[in-house]
């Protein structure tokens, strides 16, 4: 997960993109994935919100400190988005990887 590699790097770009993306500075292991289904299909719900039609699949969720990061298939042109969410799911940030 690309998660990962955003903890992991020290240099000041990363750290540039872990303040933008709230990520504190944690190591890399800190990013846990989430398999619980009630919280993937929220996560799913909430990263697809403004797509009309079916959910086109699911999603990946991993929860660093109080934030779940939830990637999925949203595109922004060549870009897909990986966005944040509190633990209730409301957004709060959002990046084109």
């Amino acid at each position: 997960m690309q998660l990962r590699q955003g903890l992991a790097g020290t240099d000041s770009a990363r750290a540039r993109w872990r303040q933008r993306m709230l990520l504190p500075d944690v190591p890399p292991d800190s990013a846990i994935v989430i398999s619980d289904e009630r919280v993937c299909e929220t996560a799913a719900r909430s990263y697809y919100r403004y797509r009309l039609g079916p959910m086109p699949g699911g999603v990946e969720v991993a929860r660093v400190a109080d934030h779940y990061y939830v990637y999925g298939q949203n595109r922004a042109g060549e870009w897909t988005i990986l966005e944040v969410f509190t633990l209730q799911f409301h957004s709060v940030a959002s990046a084109a990887l």
